[in-house]
């Protein structure tokens, strides 16, 4: 079997990516905030008061959640398939294409003509693509078969 990583960086912004029949968009326009407050008060439910005025720090989202700036985009999720691991249908997943994917990590992959969000088994040989979800069952990766990973899933964000 085959497992291609393609190169960490783009060379220009591409909207969508093809492979085979199916195209994924990449989410360029999200803009994370930089400067929002977070507060140092612990809280166990609700919102700290400003009265209190504890601000520790204005966190920038995307330092949190890109380490690697060149090498990331988002993507959203429109599945169900990871439901187990936190990853719901909506949720913008951020992926890093500089990270080597390991057996049970979660990538971003293309198999057969889709671009699939799933968990990396990868161990003694045998290579498939894990939901977290009873609805779905795994993709065994035969040995001849070609799989492109993407990237490496390092976050996700989720509007309430």
């Amino acid at each position: 079997m085959k497992i291609r990583h393609p190169p960490a960086t783009t060379t220009s912004p591409e909207h969508y990516r093809f492979w085979g029949e199916a195209a994924i968009q990449l989410e360029t326009s999200v803009q994370l905030p930089g400067g929002l407050p977070l507060y140092s008060h612990p809280v166990p439910a609700g919102f700290p008061s400003p009265a209190d005025d504890h601000i520790e720090d204005h966190p920038d989202l995307e330092r949190l959640l890109v380490r690697h700036p060149a090498a990331t985009f988002f993507l959203r999720a429109r599945s169900e398939a990871l439901h187990g691991d936190g990853i719901l249908s909506g949720d913008i997943v951020v992926v890093d294409r500089s990270l080597k994917a390991r057996h049970d990590t979660l990538i971003v992959a293309a198999f057969q003509g889709e671009m699939l969000l799933r968990r990396l088994y990868w161990k003694d040989g045998h290579t498939a693509l894990l939901s977290s979800h009873p609805g779905f069952s795994a993709i065994q990766i035969p040995r001849i078969a070609s799989l492109e990973i993407w990237g490496v899933v390092t976050g996700i964000l989720r509007v309430l």
